[in-house]
């Protein structure tokens, strides 16, 4: 499941079968998994009702299972919302074996995914993936995480500065506009690139039927 990118959003299985991080860049106090979520269908959410069960799978395996699925819709002469109801369980079945789901196939349902790429250290045990999966009425928050290495971020460092700065203001007594000279200290924020260490990540969210 990191700057700006234009998406297209497929309405197929195709969006779920690869590993190719996307963080969608979207306003607000949102959290990465919301601002990052791809639902597979309309999402009809039953907030605060799923007792939500957040764990790791190994990338390795899940990469694997995608890169099967991925295959299988390739060789297809069908697109995926032409494939027959038995070979899409079927494909879902592979899906969640490689989530390392237990339940039988029937019983879970896909809801969506969350895939972004980011230098910042995120945190799935923190309590903000645990509340968007239930916002989203899914009992399951599936993640993994793959490191990608070094690359180049922007931050922001802090430099003093001090001088004279000129005022312009209203002098009521004389009804006119003045100008004084200040002598201030204030804070500039200077663009720096450093090298960071970045990661992907996926989550699957599901939910019992």
């Amino acid at each position: 499941m990191s700057g700006p990118a234009t998406i297209e959003r497929p309405t197929s299985m195709s969006r779920f079968l690869t590993l190719l991080p996307v963080l969608l860049l979207i306003g607000g106090c949102a959290s990465v998994w919301e601002r990052s979520f791809e639902p597979r269908d309309e999402v009809v959410g039953e907030p605060e009702s799923a007792n939500v069960r957040v764990r790791e799978v190994p990338w390795s395996r899940l990469e694997s299972a995608l890169d099967e699925l991925s295959q299988l819709q390739a060789q297809s002469d069908l697109a995926w919302e032409d494939w027959p109801e038995s070979q899409k369980r079927e494909a879902d079945a592979k899906l969640l074996r490689a989530l390392q789901v237990s339940e039988s196939p029937e019983t879970i349902e896909i809801l969506g995914r969350s895939s972004f790429k980011t230098t910042d250290h995120i945190r799935p045990g923190d309590g903000s993936l645990g509340r968007f999966a239930r916002k989203i009425g899914a009992h399951y928050a599936i993640w993994s995480r793959r490191y990608l290495g070094k690359t180049d971020r922007v931050v922001h460092e802090p430099v003093q500065e001090s001088g004279y700065r000129q005022i312009r203001y209203y002098d009521r007594k004389r009804k006119r506009y003045r100008t004084r000279y200040d002598y201030e200290y204030w804070t500039t924020y200077v663009p720096i690139v450093v090298k960071a260490d970045e990661s992907a990540w996926v989550v699957y969210y599901l939910r019992r039927r």
